[in-house]
């Protein structure tokens, strides 16, 4: 019989000055994203590493949107939330009125080309849409929810996934004729998103490319238990929406306890 070969690890110089003791060492963060409500977290899909074939789904009746929709979000230590502007036409978040504040009274202070440790107030833009996941071998997966990046590189930088899928599904031939459009229930067809990681690069690279095939949503979706069919809802019906009071609470994770009582007790 072979005897495999095991290699360890020799640590002793970090042990020299570790006396941490594995049960005291400090527990990972856990990331709270706030974007979905809480009951729609586990539809919630991260592009692994490698090659993801999607069936994206059209807008679900009777919503005003379209299969994907614009939101922003507001980053704190440790999470993210949807910003009011999604569910209120002009909504304001605490950290815009932390922002003002700041600027007026410590624009220093704020994140700028010069100041890049500065603190980042400002939403980001996101999208969401739904999509099935297509395996290597059986049925598609349950309806999950993607939320990416809809930046547009305007400011330089590589636009974001869902800017860069949109592009891909609305972009037209030399006689400035759509291609086939990939949402259609009927004549859609799978998309291809291949994610690349460099271990040199802060963050990863993707490659989107359209099938060649048809892919009705009556034969994908006849392979889903009713109970995962069920999980579909409107867009706007599983973003979750933040009281102002948890507003503030995700605020003093990156503002000092003191300057969240001075702006709050200014604005009221």
């Amino acid at each position: 019989m072979q005897i495999r070969n095991i290699e360890f690890a020799d640590n002793s110089d970090d042990r020299k000055n570790n006396d941490t003791a594995p049960w005291d060492a400090p527990k990972p963060q856990i990331y709270h994203d706030m974007v979905l409500k809480p009951e729609y977290t586990d539809q919630h899909y991260k592009f692994p590493v490698g090659t993801t074939w999607l069936r994206i789904l059209p807008e679900i009746k009777p919503s005003p949107h379209q299969w994907m929709i614009s939101l922003s979000a507001n980053s704190f230590n440790g999470g993210r939330f949807v910003h009011p502007k999604f569910f209120q036409d002009g909504g304001k978040s605490v950290f815009d009125q932390a922002y003002s504040w700041l600027k007026t009274h410590s624009p220093e202070k704020l994140f700028s080309k010069a100041n890049k440790s500065g603190y980042r107030l400002l939403p980001d833009p996101l999208c969401a849409f739904w999509a099935l996941v297509q395996g290597e071998a059986g049925p598609p997966s349950a309806p999950k929810l993607f939320v990416e990046s809809s930046y547009d590189g305007s400011r330089g930088y590589t636009p974001g996934l869902g800017c860069q899928l949109w592009n891909l599904t609305t972009e037209r031939d030399e006689n400035s004729e759509r291609y086939s459009d990939p949402i259609a229930p009927y004549a859609g067809s799978l998309i291809s998103i291949e994610r690349r990681q460099l271990a040199t690069a802060k963050y990863p690279n993707f490659i989107l490319r359209r099938g060649n095939q048809p892919a009705p949503l009556q034969g994908l979706l006849a392979g889903i238990s009713p109970e995962e069919t069920d999980l579909l809802r409107p867009l706007e019906e599983v973003l979750r929406k933040l009281t102002v009071e948890e507003q503030w609470q995700c605020l003093a994770t990156v503002l000092a306890p003191d300057m969240v009582e001075t702006i709050r007790a200014s604005v009221g």
